[in-house]
């Protein structure tokens, strides 16, 4: 909204997107978790479910802890097909979507949350808005190396506002300044070395890290998930907050913070740069 009143936003349309959700297996296993009108989409094969086949939630039993499904395509018939699955079955082989409402306009940062190849578009991509055709819902994006796009807002429905991303989104990926947001009470489960290393590596001039308690994450991060070599000199927790072993001319902070005024999305983490 500060941007929007600053003048910096403007041609704005509305669309919608699909935006990840129940991403870990926990919530996945869980029929409880689930709504009408979410989309899933298994890339390893599940029983019940065909591969890289689409497929909408319909219905859900919870004591049975099985949902209803539906193909979001039909067969080359024109018809759909419907399935009854556990979420015992496709725990951890599924990544799900639900449909939310976005405001884009001239000005925006967004990122592209799924590969369309027709559309010329890449996972993780990030780019700028410069023009809107808001009678046809057509945004002109600058995305760099990667050239100037027309994006169909009508059709692309994988992308989102590129002002922040998780922790798993920006791996690969060099940012100039990283502002990292831990919580040490909802999230500490993923608060480990290893995330610790991939959301302050991203940097190229600085790191921040921002918690809602300094010394519970000085601890939750001295847990390595799997054995990486390059951390080897990070084992102890004491010597996480000293400096980025990454860089030696970075240093890092953890400040502490109170929890409301952390980013209301599990393991997100924003950008000065893209923010401002």
């Amino acid at each position: 909204n500060k941007l929007k009143d600053e003048g910096l936003i403007k041609d704005e349309v509305k669309t919608t997107v699909n935006v990840g959700v129940l991403k870990d297996n926990i919530k996945q296993s869980s029929a409880s978790n689930y709504e009408k009108g979410m989309k899933m989409t298994t890339f390893e094969g599940a029983k019940g479910m065909k591969k890289n086949t689409e497929y909408e939630v319909i219905g859900k039993d919870e004591v049975k802890n099985t949902l209803k499904l539906k193909s979001v395509e039909p067969d080359k018939d024109g018809k759909h097909s419907f399935s009854t699955v556990k979420t015992s079955n496709i725990a951890g082989k599924i990544t799900v979507n639900k449909e939310e409402e976005r405001t884009f306009g001239e000005g925006d940062k967004i990122r592209i949350t799924a590969t369309d190849k027709g559309a010329g578009l890449t996972n993780s991509d990030q780019g700028l808005i410069t023009a809107m055709d808001k009678e046809n819902k057509v945004a002109t994006v600058d995305f760099g190396e990667n050239g100037v796009k027309q994006v169909d807002l009508n059709k692309t429905k994988g992308m989102d506002y590129g002002y922040s991303m998780t922790n798993h989104s920006a791996q690969g990926i060099s940012i100039e300044r990283v502002v990292a947001s831990f919580d040490t009470k909802d999230n500490a489960q993923m608060n480990t070395m290893n995330s610790f290393y991939v959301a302050m590596s991203r940097q190229t001039a600085q790191s921040v890290a921002i918690t809602d308690d300094k010394e519970k994450l000085i601890k939750q991060v001295g847990k390595e998930a799997s054995n990486v070599s390059s951390l080897d000199d990070l084992k102890k927790p004491d010597e996480v907050k000293i400096e980025n072993k990454v860089s030696d001319k970075v240093a890092n902070e953890i400040k502490e913070i109170k929890k409301d005024d952390l980013p209301k999305r599990e393991g997100e983490f924003v950008s000065p740069k893209q923010a401002f």
